[in-house]
């Protein structure tokens, strides 16, 4: 339920609203079925820059830049299968050489699987 409206949220609006309420206001991403809705409603409704790439491995490294220079957590979203494999292993690499603030998520779609 959201508080301010009292209208009930769906899964994606309400991820979006949880990335923009801890300070997320820039995700990098491919856009597939799997997150279209979630960043739809992360540029639409609460404002923030998606910046999309044409490979995943793109929008990971752009979260890692970004983190670096914005001191932020970099988010990058991309969809199911090899997509999430290589962004995944790119952010996990990073972190085993001491650098944590970018973070890939698994498609709430996918989290089944």
């Amino acid at each position: 339920m959201n508080e301010l409206t009292g209208k009930s949220m769906k899964v994606h609006q309400a991820i979006a609203r949880a990335l923009t309420d801890n300070g997320v206001d820039t995700m990098f991403g491919l856009c597939g079925d799997a997150n279209m809705f979630m960043v739809d409603s992360f540029v639409h409704d609460c404002g923030g820059t998606f910046v999309s790439t044409s490979h995943e491995v793109g929008a990971a490294l752009m979260a890692l830049g970004y983190a670096s220079a914005a001191d932020k957590v970099g988010i990058c979203s991309v969809t199911f299968g090899p997509a999430m494999t290589v962004a995944r292993s790119i952010t996990r690499r990073s972190a085993s050489g001491g650098f944590t603030r970018a973070r890939c998520a698994r498609p709430a779609a996918a989290a089944g699987r």
